[in-house]
């Protein structure tokens, strides 16, 4: 007796369809591309003043908002840079990753209060700009409060002798200010300072060559952006906190939280996952066996 079995070829629908391979291959593009947006290097160094629960002024912040700020930070993927981490980054030897730093300028004793209670709940040492003829004053650290803050592994950085703007001063002026005002905070501190903050982040070219010559390797601005690998390590930009920024245009952390690289490697994986799907959709449409063929079997 002969038997009649019903055999079916398929046919390579996915490279047959050319719909379907260029769905596949888009979305592995798009999906390899998305991992160089989610994998880029970054380094923001945040500035930030007082620390109030009551703010008066736009460049105070509240704690609970701070707080706040370290978590998003933590989030999405950033760590804490140390100083040695940030001048390599500055030298050019870039940590791969996402990181932050945290800065408080003027020398206030609600930013100490701050800095003790972030390495508490977080294990960060941001470091602190001090103006030196403001020690000791009402609100300001003494100079033991400096001496404390030192032995407790924060960075002490210089903020100026006074909190004038570096413009109104010669260059020979401004060198011999900062040389005094170092020697006063490496007699409390007892180490070599190297950064400075310049005071309301204004700078030009005479006082660039003043900080040089005075003996300090790293200065900051309130440029506005991240570490750039162009950035000179005598004009390095932080993000400055200032309620309300953001409704005049002026870059603030939340423009990095998430990190505009992250939105567009999520981006990218959405349209890969689409591609995807589109792909598999026109397997199911035009997958069908196309060919039908017959086959007898004789049983004995």
């Amino acid at each position: 007796m002969l038997y009649y079995f019903e055999t079916m070829e398929l046919t390579n629908v996915y490279f047959r369809k050319p719909s379907i391979f260029i769905g596949i291959l888009a979305g592995l593009c798009l999906g390899i591309w998305s991992y160089f947006d989610f994998s880029e290097n970054i380094l923001l160094v945040l500035a930030f003043h007082g620390v109030s629960e009551d703010t008066r002024v736009p460049w105070e912040i509240s704690f609970p908002k701070l707080k706040g700020y370290i978590e998003k930070l933590f989030f999405f993927g950033y760590r804490e840079i140390s100083p040695e981490g940030l001048e390599n980054w500055l030298e050019g030897n870039h940590h791969h990753g996402k990181f932050f730093y945290v800065t408080f300028d003027d020398g206030l004793l609600t930013s100490m209060e701050a800095m003790k209670k972030l390495k508490t709940q977080f294990q960060i040492k941001p470091a602190i700009f001090i103006v030196t003829d403001f020690l000791g004053r009402p609100g300001y650290l003494s100079e033991e409060d400096t001496a404390e803050l030192a032995s407790s592994g924060f960075l002490i950085g210089l903020h100026g002798k006074t909190h004038e703007t570096t413009l109104k001063k010669n260059q020979e002026q401004l060198c011999s200010d900062l040389k005094n005002a170092i020697a006063r905070l490496e007699k409390i501190e007892s180490s070599k300072i190297r950064w400075y903050a310049y005071p309301f982040g204004e700078f030009d070219q005479n006082s660039i060559k003043a900080v040089e010559e005075s003996g300090l390797k790293y200065a900051f601005t309130i440029e506005g952006h991240e570490v750039k690998q162009e950035d000179s390590r005598l004009l390095v930009p932080r993000l400055m906190y200032l309620s309300g920024a953001e409704l005049y245009q002026e870059p603030v952390l939340e423009d990095w939280l998430p990190p505009r690289s992250f939105r567009k490697g999520c981006l990218k994986v959405i349209l890969s996952v689409l591609f995807f799907l589109f792909a598999i959709i026109q397997s199911f449409m035009r997958g069908s066996p196309n060919k039908k063929h017959g086959l007898y079997i004789s049983s004995q």
